[in-house]
């Protein structure tokens, strides 16, 4: 990657200092996957002889007890030391026939931008305006399944150019899939001052998001039993987005602050959730079937809502803040954005002095959705989280910290399309952190 960023002091009038840059960036990701079963060439792993032992152990009795349900507490359990003798024994790891091509994907992304920005300045008024130019060139290597009346797995296909035969899990080729992308991505902001205490603020602007690997990727999958999956769509372009805020910011005291905004989000090409099929080697019946794959798609989106923030300093150190947001999200078709929640807030109290400092902030947000599982929704029930932090700094080299997370032990809650449909329960724990900052 290199970067070069020049600055231009314009001299008096609005416009004071000219930047400009250039990036260039290259990311490559790939995964290789070894699927292990079982190994028929010896005993039978499968009978009862040759089946793990247990000694008796059984899960903790209070084994999931935050997470309420009446289910058994005490399930029985193999050790991990008896799974692994049993698995070397009887699995079948061999990195040619067990290639599980359906989960591997390979990507490479290249990146060039160049962007040139004014600063612009007056009497009781300040802001920029800029221009952002971005390439994205990427290439995705998919791994396309060939029907098994066509080209049956560990046999000879010379009909296809390029099969790839020496896999159990059946006969594929790969497919590379290339696009180039350009962006014009302008923007401005304005700050102005409407008395001493009073300042507005204003910005618009169209910013440009590339998907996530994991979404790019042409990975597949897939259950055999339900005849679903997920996967990895090559074909989505970056998430492209119209932003417009505007915000009151009244600094009633010293390090005091009371703000209030509104904003507004046009998204076009959102990375949203589909399906599409696709027929894979069912491993338990030794057939090929079609399976309904969950995979991102583009769509559209809107996100409008308000902010609000509280911030004052109170006596001998001791202060808070707070800020709460409101968005209203929705995909076109009047579908939940992912990972977009109604109602946030934070609420922190603070201290600051004698070298000592300390955070104790409390995180709320509600209930979003999280994508499709097995071609489903899925939703995070809302969550709340309380954390603290102490810092003791000894002198200009050395300072002490302690973090503490989690310390209400929350559970996080997944459910389908309603609270009364439980997916998965998950409580990570209480979690505390203690180090030594070293500067010289």
């Amino acid at each position: 990657m290199a970067r070069s960023t020049p600055r231009i002091v314009l001299g008096s009038g609005p416009w004071t200092t000219l930047k400009g840059g250039l990036r260039f960036a290259q990311h490559d990701r790939n995964t290789e996957q070894v699927a292990q079963g079982p190994n028929f060439a010896g005993p039978d792993p499968f009978s009862p002889a040759n089946l793990p032992k247990w000694n008796g152990e059984t899960y903790p009795g209070n084994f999931a007890s935050g997470i309420g349900g009446n289910f058994p507490r005490q399930p029985w359990m193999l050790s991990p030391g008896e799974l692994e003798r049993w698995g070397d024994l009887y699995s079948n790891r061999d990195p040619v026939t067990r290639r599980y091509w359906p989960g591997e994907f390979e990507l490479r992304e290249k990146v060039a931008a160049a962007y040139v920005m004014a600063n612009l300045e007056g009497k009781g008024w300040s802001g920029n305006v800029g221009l952002r130019a971005v390439q994205t060139k990427e290439r995705v290597l998919v791994n396309v399944a060939i029907p098994g009346d066509i080209c049956p797995a560990l046999a000879p296909c010379p009909s296809v150019p390029g099969a790839i035969t020496t896999s159990a899990f059946g006969s594929f080729y790969q497919q590379p899939v290339e696009h180039t992308y350009t962006d014009w991505l302008p923007s401005a902001n304005l700050k102005r001052d409407l008395s001493k205490d009073l300042v507005a603020r204003f910005a618009i602007a169209r910013t440009m998001a590339r998907p996530d690997f994991s979404a790019l990727g042409g990975s597949i999958s897939a259950d055999d039993t339900t005849h679903t999956g997920s996967g990895g769509n090559p074909d989505l372009k970056p998430i492209r987005s119209t932003n417009v805020d505007g915000t009151l910011e009244w600094y009633f005291a010293p390090q005091s602050l009371l703000s209030a905004g509104l904003f507004y989000m046009d998204l076009s090409n959102y990375v949203g959730f589909g399906n599409h099929q696709v027929t894979l080697l069912n491993i338990r019946t030794g057939t090929f079937d079609t399976y309904t794959i969950s995979s991102p798609t583009n769509s559209s989106g809107k996100v409008k809502g308000l902010e609000l923030a509280y911030q004052q300093q109170l006596a001998y150190g001791f202060g808070v803040l707070a800020n709460y947001t409101y968005a209203d999200a929705k995909e076109t078709g009047n579908r939940d954005l992912v990972g977009a929640s109604k109602n946030t807030y934070n609420i922190v109290g603070y201290y600051d002095g004698y070298g000592f400092s300390a955070r104790l902030a409390y995180t709320f947000r509600s209930a979003f959705f999280v994508g499709l599982d097995r071609s489903t929704p899925e939703y995070q029930d809302d969550t709340d989280n309380l954390a603290a932090s102490l810092r003791y700094r000894i002198n200009n080299n050395f300072t002490l910290t302690f973090d503490a997370l989690n310390l209400n032990n929350p559970t996080l809650k997944y459910y389908g399309a309603n609270p009364d449909q439980p997916r998965a329960f998950y409580k990570n724990g209480r979690q505390y952190y203690a180090g030594v900052q070293i500067s010289f």
